[in-house]
């Protein structure tokens, strides 16, 4: 999964991660969809979640702080 973008504010974006980054593992769980990677982000808020991405040719661990976040469908609905 290829992040096509990083919502400004968002504490992914305070962590650091980039558009474009790939993300491999969040904690010790592959991520292989969208989906899979969603649910393996959810825990509580305010707790820190270790995600691996692949950015150019180097594995970078980054520690996120899990938020409230409405996903935005591209209707514009909210689930």
């Amino acid at each position: 999964v290829v992040l096509s973008s990083v919502a400004p504010g968002s504490s992914a974006e305070v962590a650091g991660l980039r558009e474009g980054d790939r993300l491999l593992r969040i904690g010790e769980l592959p991520i292989r969809t969208v989906w899979n990677g969603i649910r393996s982000l959810r825990g509580s808020r305010g707790t820190t979640v270790l995600i691996a991405v692949e950015r150019g040719e180097r594995e970078l661990w980054i520690g996120v702080s899990r938020e409230l976040v409405i996903e935005r469908l591209r209707t514009g609905s909210q689930r």
